[in-house]
């Protein structure tokens, strides 16, 4: 199994990104437990993308956008744990089409 990160593929790198947010099917996400190795991905492999880092799952669950905007404290923590490349929770917010994304919170344990 693989996650990819193709935006964000520097901030996972440098330790700064520990939580993906991802629009996948409940089918999908059952896939991933706590405690799974998955091969990190700089791009799809459909792209040529190369695995970059193993992460372990810590915790996977569904979270509502509107916490973010609603907790506007959590919701700057988790722009850092996101990475740190957007400025406003709005902003982050948008770029999804469902409200209520899975919530991947992971660890890095080696890089490729």
């Amino acid at each position: 199994m693989i996650i990819s990160f193709a935006w964000t593929t520097p901030a996972l790198l440098a330790g700064k990104k520990t939580v993906t947010r991802r629009e996948w099917s409940d089918k999908h996400a059952a896939k991933f437990k706590p405690g799974d190795l998955v091969d990190a991905w700089d791009k799809s492999p459909r792209f040529k993308g190369k695995k970059v880092a193993v992460i372990r799952i810590v915790s996977i669950e569904r979270s509502p956008l509107s916490r973010m905007t609603e907790d506007i404290n959590w919701g700057y923590v988790e722009l850092d744990r996101e990475g740190g490349m957007w400025i406003w929770v709005t902003e982050f917010c948008r770029l999804f089409t469902i409200p209520d994304p899975y919530r991947v919170e992971f660890e890095v344990v080696r890089r490729s």
